[in-house]
């Protein structure tokens, strides 16, 4: 297994592309790199694993009208989502 340290700007290089990645809109070459290194190194997976699910829990939340999330925590979401590379429905 990679050792996480010696690869963190290796692993911050490719986690800048985990937007386009999830969306299915990286490079075939990009994908498949991204995708080796994520075999190997667990703490990319989580952040990839946990990325996806906030998103879900996110569009699932607009697609089902609930009822509000409280505001620092909607903003402390869209500033994760931002991070990511994403953009609130709203921002489109």
């Amino acid at each position: 297994m990679t050792n996480h340290h010696t690869h963190s700007s290796r692993c911050h290089e490719l986690m800048t592309q985990i937007s386009m990645y999830i969306d299915d809109e990286l490079e075939a070459h990009l994908c498949a790199e991204l995708e080796r290194h994520l075999a190997d190194c667990v703490d990319c997976r989580i952040i990839l694993n946990t990325t996806q699910k906030t998103i879900e829990l996110y569009r699932r939340h607009y697609r089902l009208g609930s009822v509000a999330l409280p505001p620092a925590i909607e903003s402390r979401l869209r500033q994760a989502l931002a991070d990511a590379g994403y953009t609130s429905p709203g921002d489109e």
